[in-house]
């Protein structure tokens, strides 16, 4: 035999003394030669053969079988040998992620409806928010589009003309949504104004429904849906800006006169419409923290009020969960509640079942026969108070007061808000007031008259 022949092994003396030809190892593609098939299946009694080769690799007891996607013998056997070599060193999970992964399904989102629905199994918000999210999205969608509009107030998306609307902005395609058109929708939502004022009001609720509807896209969403469903590119609202929004607070009432008017008036003929009022003005809560506060949250004798989770009520932050001090004038007030005729015996307002979970606005203390905020709202109405959301101008009020006495960080942990600039903006009257002050030398005549 020669070298060459013997160097490569192609033959070797077996034990009877004869020649064998040497069997290729695993890791050699033409072990797999052999090992490679055509697929068949028998349809309508027709037997049939697939031209792509596939392969069964068995390894410490498991078998499985490969498709090899391709119907060259050659290139089959190599793709056999590596599948065989991932499967010996790197194991079997890893071998099937890489060559043969579980087909997944992927949808084709291409509504708004379908979007939203992709979007509330992963997002992590309290059912209200979500909804408040949603249906900016789906306000923005229904004007891009010419839809009619639904004025519907939050608390009535329960009608039936709202559902209507709804399932028309749902079929619309989430590809009509563009930055571009966005930006559009924006300049003619205030442009529609003619007020200046009404149009700077314009601008402040379009950058709402913007930053409502741009959430449903965060950063921390896309990533879990992005590999199940189909988003537009680009999204909706990259690269959108917003306006200077900012409703800066302006006081227009001293709360001083409105505590002083509010006791003469409402604190014998309108007892829950006062409870309500010293609970937002001088204790700074928030209108639902209010509405769900429990009698065990008040601890007189430490003068404080404790905000917490329960299981009535969701704080809406972290920094929410605050302890609230409470002057002693203010403790007499709320000891006075409690000893009043027929005291809730959970809540410190009188009102319905508290929900929690509600997806849309929902007040327990607003529900018949009680209406305390509504009646409440129309008071503050009567003494001047003309901003959108006279309720929560008793908060702004309070946040003043502990501002213009304590300071700005004061009355962020006192208003329980997570950023100082949100307290700053939009939550405290500016004080205390300054003015130019001009010392003038009064002329010399002046001076020698005075001097007689």
């Amino acid at each position: 035999m020669k070298k060459s022949e013997a160097k490569k092994g192609v033959e070797k003396p077996n034990n009877g003394g004869e020649m064998a030809e040497q069997r290729p190892s695993k890791s050699h593609q033409d072990y797999w030669k052999t090992r490679i098939f055509h697929p068949a299946f028998t349809r309508n009694g027709v037997r049939v053969t697939l031209p792509e080769y596939s392969v069964r690799i068995q390894y410490i007891g498991r078998r499985q079988e490969f498709a090899l996607h391709t119907a060259n013998a050659a290139a089959a056997a190599v793709k056999a040998r590596d599948i065989y070599l991932k499967v010996v060193g790197a194991g079997w999970d890893i071998a099937l992620a890489e060559y043969k992964p579980r087909k997944v399904e992927k949808p084709k989102v291409s509504t708004v409806g379908d979007f939203i629905a992709a979007v509330e199994k992963v997002i992590v918000v309290s059912p209200r928010s979500f909804h408040n999210y949603a249906y900016a999205l789906r306000r923005i969608a229904s004007d891009l589009t010419g839809l009619s509009k639904s004025t519907a107030r939050l608390a009535s998306h329960q009608t039936e003309a709202f559902k209507a609307w709804r399932e028309k902005v749902d079929a619309v395609l989430l590809s009509k949504i563009t930055p571009n058109k966005v930006a559009e929708w924006r300049t003619r939502f205030v442009a529609s104004k003619k007020d200046p004022k009404d149009r700077r009001s314009a601008g402040i609720t379009a950058d709402s429904f913007i930053r409502n509807a741009k959430a449903l896209f965060g950063k921390k969403i896309i990533p879990n849906i992005e590999k199940i469903v189909d988003l537009p590119d680009p999204l909706p609202f990259q690269g959108i800006t917003l306006g200077k929004s900012v409703r800066r607070f302006r006081a227009e009432v001293s709360a001083e006169w409105l505590f002083l008017t509010a006791n003469e008036e409402l604190k014998l003929d309108e007892p829950e419409v006062w409870k309500a009022l010293i609970l937002c003005l001088l204790s700074g809560l928030r209108k639902r923290e209010a509405d769900c506060l429990m009698w065990d949250q008040i601890k007189l004798e430490d003068a404080r009020i404790e905000i917490r989770r329960t299981k009535h009520f969701e704080p809406k932050t972290e920094e929410s969960e605050r302890d609230i001090d409470l002057t002693p004038e203010t403790v007499e007030i709320i000891r006075q509640f409690k000893a009043g005729e027929n005291p809730n015996p959970i809540f410190v307002l009188h009102g319905g079942v508290a929900k929690p979970n509600n997806s849309y606005e929902y007040y327990r203390a607003n529900g018949t026969p009680w209406r305390t905020w509504t009646r409440l709202s129309r008071w503050l109405r009567s003494k001047g108070i003309t901003n959108p959301k006279p309720i929560h101008d008793l908060r702004k009020l309070a946040g003043s007061l502990i501002h213009e006495n304590f300071g700005v960080e004061s009355a962020r942990a006192f208003l329980g808000h997570s950023d100082i600039q949100t307290t700053s903006a939009s939550y405290v009257d500016r004080k205390p007031r300054v003015a130019v002050t001009l010392k003038l030398k009064k002329p010399k005549a002046v001076e020698e008259e005075e001097a007689l």
